[in-house]
């Protein structure tokens, strides 16, 4: 993200074209036929990857991976799963590769795949809540649905001056913290609401980690700079499915930023510190 100053002082945060993941770096990024992405990033730089998926409404490559083996998947196996027949496999994903099961056997959707229509705020509450990627972890979930800053006072608003054009216009931030985890999951469905006024592709989905610099807080960032960060353009809906299993306990969140009155989002997380 880049971040300019204008003539009054105040900062704006533009997007940049992100690139792709080096594959020497954890793994890269893997696109389905069906435009899921699936990123591999290695935010401590000790091997244990975080995998997260961006989609859009109606299907989960992650999903289709854990419900092919009927269990929590690894990184690696993901990435055997999702990988083009063919296609070579970084030495750190190489473990993964499976005798019963072709490479590429999870990228496509049966006729069964998929999350329900939309019927509720952002994603059907009913689909959205009956999984989680690698399993739930406890018995009581982080679960927020159906939210809106305009009407759920956790999103905080920035700083607005009233006679600003509209691309200067209100907008709002969430945060949700998981402390002492050294397993992490989750999802988020988000929809930018179409039509709204100011500056697009301003809505963003961000994972961080806790630091000592930077006011207790960095985005999760692979070797090569890429940051786990995500614009969703005017009108759309995507969700962010992820899991993390690490071997050192930390504090993670999740970052909402830019949003617009209207916006809506349901968010699921689940947490445990072995």
């Amino acid at each position: 993200m880049k971040k300019i100053t204008c003539a009054l002082g105040i900062v704006l945060a533009l997007p940049l074209v992100q690139p792709a993941l080096s594959l020497a770096d954890a793994g890269g990024m893997l696109s389905t036929p069906h435009g899921e992405k699936v990123h591999f990033v290695d935010p401590q730089g000790n091997g244990d990857i975080l995998v997260i998926e961006e989609s859009d409404v109606g299907g989960s490559a992650l999903a289709r991976v854990e419900s092919g083996l009927g269990r929590e998947a690894s990184p690696s196996e993901i990435f055997w799963a999702l990988s083009a027949p063919g296609s070579e496999i970084p030495k750190n994903m190489k473990d993964g590769q499976s005798s019963e099961k072709a490479q590429g056997w999870a990228r496509e959707r049966s006729k069964r795949d998929g999350l329900t229509e939309m019927v509720n705020v952002a994603c059907d509450n009913a689909s959205f809540t009956g999984s989680i990627a690698g399993g739930f972890l406890s018995g009581a979930p982080f679960t927020r649905l159906d939210k809106k800053p305009a009407t759920y006072n956790a999103f905080v608003g920035t700083i607005y001056v009233p006679d600003m054009p509209p691309l200067l216009k209100p907008t709002y931030s969430y945060t949700a913290n998981f402390v002492g985890a050294k397993k992490w999951r989750g999802k988020v469905c988000a929809r930018q609401v179409a039509g709204s006024p100011g500056f697009p592709y301003n809505l963003t989905v961000s994972f961080e980690k806790s630091t000592t610099a930077h006011l207790g807080w960095e985005p999760m960032t692979s070797s090569d700079g890429q940051e786990s960060s995500w614009y969703i353009p005017d009108g759309a809906t995507k969700v962010y499915t992820w899991a993390w299993n690490t071997n050192s306990e930390s504090n993670y969140r999740i970052l909402i930023g830019g949003a617009e009155a209207n916006d809506e989002f349901d968010i699921m997380a689940d947490k445990s510190p072995n």
